[in-house]
């Protein structure tokens, strides 16, 4: 794990730790709520959240039949996004890679993944029935974290805007020219 040097440009204001892909999958081992992102059929990316559970180098999740599926059949590459907070730091962790679609009664070595991964006992915030189960098997995986200030707020305190370059500079905006309807 390396920590930045808090210079604006290279981590902004912040002083956070970049986390070793040991660390990452160390906080992916819970069950957790996290958020797939794809290229939706659009063309413009799309963000679903999910429950996701790690298992053995991926992650899993699973889906009722949506636009989830239709998406990552189309176009696979994905990422997903997992936060938390273990009381002493607020960290995030984005593994990317390629999303795909697990149907059982398949064959053997399918099925033998979904139930080794314990994706289909993983709990839903959505009462739908998810018969179906999505893959990321990672091309990479990074994350970093920052302590929590016990007052409440993160380490680095309130969140500024940036640093000021030249305060002489600063203006406040023009107000934009108002002009009522026109009487009908």
């Amino acid at each position: 794990m390396t920590r930045s040097n808090g210079r604006p440009g290279v981590s902004g204001a912040h002083s956070f730790e970049h986390l070793s892909p040991a660390e990452c999958w160390r906080l992916l081992s819970e069950p957790a709520v996290g958020r797939l992102a794809v290229s939706g059929t659009d063309g413009m990316p799309d963000v679903f959240p999910l429950n996701v559970l790690a298992h053995d180098g991926a992650l899993y999740a699973r889906s009722a039949e949506g636009s989830k599926l239709s998406v990552i059949g189309e176009h696979p590459e994905a990422a997903v996004e997992v936060d938390g907070d273990d009381g002493e730091f607020r960290w995030s962790v984005v593994v990317r890679g390629t999303a795909i679609r697990l149907d059982m009664d398949v064959d053997a070595a399918t099925d033998a993944e979904i139930e080794a991964s314990g994706v289909l006992r993983l709990a839903s915030v959505n009462p739908g029935g998810k018969p179906y189960v999505i893959c990321v098997r990672p091309a990479s995986i990074s994350g970093r974290r920052i302590r929590i200030d016990k007052a409440g707020g993160s380490s680095a305190g309130a969140p500024t805007a940036g640093p000021v370059i030249s305060s002489g500079r600063a203006r406040p905006p023009r107000p934009i020219p108002h002009r009522p309807p026109p009487k009908v």
